[in-house]
């Protein structure tokens, strides 16, 4: 999962890197038994995948802490582009 992770922070998917303005990110090194905090962030639609089709979407984040399942996130967002016509 952390390769996953940092696969995405490295490429700025979706501005995520924005995330670590005031959280104490520092490089995409996941420790165990460590807090990592991010806040204010706003998805930057400009870095979203180029052909990520119109659409409602859900993301499901589960956070563990060793092997016991603290909390899951639902994340509900909307992908919407202005219709082009040739």
């Amino acid at each position: 999962m952390g390769s996953k992770l940092c696969k995405l922070f490295e490429a700025d998917v979706a501005g995520i890197q924005r995330f670590a303005r005031c959280g104490n990110f520092s490089q995409c090194v996941y420790l165990k038994n460590k807090t990592y905090r991010g806040c204010n962030f706003v998805v930057d639609e400009s870095k979203l995948p180029p052909r990520m089709p119109t659409g409602r979407y859900l993301a499901d984040v589960e956070v563990t802490y060793e092997s016991i399942n603290l909390f899951v996130l639902k994340v509900y967002f909307m992908v919407s582009r202005p219709e082009v016509k040739k």
